[in-house]
């Protein structure tokens, strides 16, 4: 998610043009109307990819393997965009859904998370809770905890912290407030834009967040005690450590090793970030159009794409606040080995 006030710290450019981007295989997949943003994405078990909507709550979905294939889409009732999306149960997707729009003010309190279940031959759609408390529910991961089914981390941009909820009772939490989630120096008329994407590890029981105004992108271990039919306790089992910096990144794909694969929308670029900390362009740039505004990145989950990069943009013009989308897309991104990713 691309603020105004990411605009007002350029000290990082001068870093960014200096790191190239590699000669991958890009393809635009498809592109939605002029106006509508693309904000976040994930791969469903068939291949098929569904992607939210900002300026219209729409969920839409593609099938990338053919070329007749034309998007279609799923409203949510009540909001005007959508944001983070996870899989919590085989099929069955939670999304984040609220009230802002480009260039509009935004309406705190405003914010949902709602289920979409695919396993029937139309979608599902049920609303999972609503959280009048919340300045700006943002970036959402799953944690899973049998049963073929998750809880779900998601961010708050506005007050830099990460709320848990049970999918299925509908009960929430405060659980995180990572120091360098939050942002006390955005312009406070405007969305604080602390911690921003997240994704949660389980084959290293480790949160990775980015916060696009900070330029970091974070991680922490964590602890995570199961309480019956409750909500589990997660707590952070030892410091939040800095990977990278110097980059806004936004949301982003994790492999099982800890290699991320970041979108960094107000730069038009697609960044790689090794365990170590080492920061590759790995597709587009500022002035280039590959992935113009790109927002998130999930892994192929077929045999057929198991070495693509999905990755959503929101086709924004770069550096200009509160400009109108060309219409965000999907591009796939080929990548030179197969990954399996931690989370669709």
């Amino acid at each position: 998610m691309r603020f105004s006030t990411v605009f007002q710290p350029l000290y990082f450019l001068a870093t960014l043009a200096t790191l190239p981007a590699s000669a991958l295989e890009i393809k635009t997949l498809f592109q939605v109307d002029t106006g509508i943003e693309l904000e976040n994405i994930a791969v469903r078990w068939n291949g098929n990819i569904l992607a939210t909507g900002v300026s219209q709550p729409l969920l839409f979905q593609f099938d990338p393997t053919s070329d007749q294939s034309v998007p279609t889409s799923v409203t949510i009732p009540g909001a005007t965009s959508l944001f983070g999306i996870t899989e919590f149960s085989p099929d069955v997707f939670a999304v984040v859904a609220g009230n802002w729009t480009r260039g509009a003010t935004l309406v705190p309190g405003t914010f949902s998370t709602w289920s979409v279940n695919f396993r029937s031959k139309e979608p599902v759609v049920s609303k999972i809770v609503d959280f009048p408390q919340a300045a700006f529910l943002n970036g959402m991961t799953a944690i899973p905890r049998g049963r073929k089914n998750a809880t779900l981390l998601i961010t708050d941009t506005g007050i830099g912290k990460i709320y848990h909820v049970d999918p299925t009772t509908s009960n929430f939490t405060t659980v995180l407030a990572p120091a360098a989630g939050a942002n006390t120096t955005a312009n406070p008329a405007e969305p604080q834009a602390g911690i921003n994407g997240i994704r949660y590890n389980a084959l290293s029981k480790t949160l990775y967040y980015t916060n696009t105004i900070k330029t970091v992108f974070c991680k922490a271990e964590l602890s995570i005690t199961p309480s019956g039919d409750s909500l589990p306790s997660v707590t952070a089992a030892g410091p939040y450590t800095v990977v990278a910096s110097k980059f806004p990144g936004d949301d982003f794909a994790i492999q099982p090793d800890g290699t991320a694969y970041i979108g960094a929308n107000p730069v038009n670029t697609l960044y790689k970030v090794t365990p170590g900390g080492n920061v590759t362009a790995v597709a587009g740039g500022r002035n280039e159009t590959a992935v113009a505004g790109a927002t998130s990145a999930a892994f192929g989950r077929t045999k057929a794409d198991r070495t693509v990069l999905y990755v959503s943009t929101n086709g924004l013009p770069p550096m200009v606040a509160n400009a109108t989308s060309h219409g965000g897309k999907v591009v796939a991104v080929e990548l030179s080995e197969p990954v399996l990713g931690c989370e669709a």
